[in-house]
């Protein structure tokens, strides 16, 4: 094994010799497209807005400091999408941005077919594994040791009876799970009342007063309810609940006045709708459509424009106990107040490698990265010769050898797996030759 010292003067030297022959670095802004889910303690609210190509990022308000929350990807190659992952829903527990449940999907295929895992995650630790299309998570105001997951089409292939759709449910945390036979496929677990299910079936908002019991009312058969992940915002009165629907082809905000037993709709749009509520005031009620953003504080019944801004709306979240909206446009997240808006940050920067030359010699970032267990590593070699591809931690000590042997000119590719190694940085270094590189990669379990 290296010692620890020349294994750092090593990347050192190799670092500095991939610099010499690295490719030109492109870099490329990318879009906000969804407020995947705000939380906020006593110090900040967290952000978590998604851009394009899925990953999600946490954005402090208070530092004004973001990182990478989740690292999920769409690979295509050839036409044909090889591998993904996208994490549908997350329940924050006790408003702590550290502290959550999430919903994730991964799938890779091609020609010969796809495998849709689905994996359910307490932080950053997986609970339970099944094979569903992306599910929903829903977790009681009342007790949050009690959990439901439903997928988007009601079935998971790991249940007793693959032709009945079902619900997941834990009443520990997640520490054990149950199939529950339903004939819904569940939206919303009343923040109110955690007895009171909502679900769609043809289309239809049902209500049901139970879990375990196939019986349930039929609430709304106007709007079109489709979409398991439509998020329901309850009203600290206790009697409105608001959310979003189609009918025809216009967007609707639709209101309950009664706590989920009849809907109205309010406000009709040719785009989407965003929506927030002040949980300090029952009365008052945001949304945005386009680059316009709208305030009740008459439970919806009339509406006046509040802000307009330069970019359009991807997202809006009102911060409890302040008069902040936190505004995610494509490209820039706002703060906005009654006297202005402010921007606190752009859209993120991807940077990707570009290479003019395919002859060139090259080790390219693994991907993804984080990873769980398994990554991809790209490298190019200029001249035959013996190539070696090695892996390394923190200490020095080599862990992998993934290429030992005479190589033609021309790009590769090596799947590196790291299902019995604990998470934690590593070091993957590349020599052939005169060249030498070396990059980190990170597992994350």
């Amino acid at each position: 094994m290296k010692t620890f010292l020349s294994i750092i003067i090593s990347l050192l030297i190799s670092s500095a010799s991939f610099a010499q022959n690295a490719p030109q670095q492109v870099n490329s802004q990318m879009n906000f497209t969804q407020l995947f889910g705000a939380v906020e303690d006593s110090t900040a609210t967290y952000l978590f807005c998604r851009a394009n190509a899925y990953p999600v990022y946490c954005y402090n308000t208070t530092t004004l400091k973001s990182n990478l929350f989740l690292s999920d990807y769409n690979y295509w190659s050839g036409g044909n999408t090889k591998s993904g992952t996208y994490t549908s829903d997350i329940e924050f527990i006790s408003n702590q941005p550290s502290n959550y449940f999430m919903t994730s999907n991964h799938w890779l295929g091609g020609g010969g077919g796809w495998v849709m895992n689905c994996s359910i995650f307490k932080n950053s630790n997986v609970i339970f594994n099944t094979v569903a299309l992306y599910p929903n998570i829903e977790n009681s105001i009342q007790n949050p040791q009690l959990l439901y997951v439903s997928p988007q089409d009601g079935y998971f292939s790991t249940a007793p009876d693959k032709s009945k759709k079902y619900l997941l449910k834990s009443v520990n945390g997640g520490d054990n799970w149950e199939y529950i036979v339903t004939d819904f496929i569940l939206i919303s677990l009343n923040k109110n009342n955690d007895t009171l299910l909502f679900g769609m079936d043809n289309n239809k908002l049902l209500l049901a007063k139970c879990d375990t019991a196939l019986s349930y009312i039929t609430v709304d058969s106007i709007f079109t309810w489709d979409n398991n992940l439509t998020k329901f915002y309850y009203s600290a009165d206790k009697k409105h609940i608001y959310t979003t629907a189609m009918k025809g082809k216009s967007y609707n905000i639709v209101m309950s006045e009664d706590n989920g037993y009849s809907w109205k709709g309010i406000v009709a749009k040719d785009s989407s709708i965003y929506l927030t509520i002040d949980k300090n005031k029952p009365a008052d009620l945001y949304y945005a459509v386009g680059k316009n953003i709208y305030h009740s504080s008459d439970f919806g019944n009339s509406f006046t424009l509040f802000k307009s801004l330069p970019n359009s709306i991807a997202g809006i979240y009102m911060a409890q106990n302040s008069n902040i909206l936190y505004v995610i446009t494509t490209t820039v997240i706002y703060k906005v107040t009654n006297a202005g808006y402010e921007a606190l940050f752009n859209s993120p920067v991807d940077v990707k490698k570009e290479d003019h030359n395919v002859s060139s010699f090259s080790l390219l970032q693994n991907y993804p990265n984080p990873f769980n267990p398994t990554t991809r590593i790209e490298y190019k070699i200029e001249k035959a010769g013996f190539v070696s591809l090695k892996v390394y931690d923190m200490l020095g000590a080599e862990i992998a050898t993934l290429v030992n042997q005479e190589k033609l000119p021309g790009s590769y590719s090596v799947t590196f797996d790291g299902k019995n190694l604990p998470s934690g940085v590593y070091f993957y270094r590349l020599q052939t030759g005169n060249h030498t590189a070396t990059k980190k990669l990170s597992l994350l379990k």
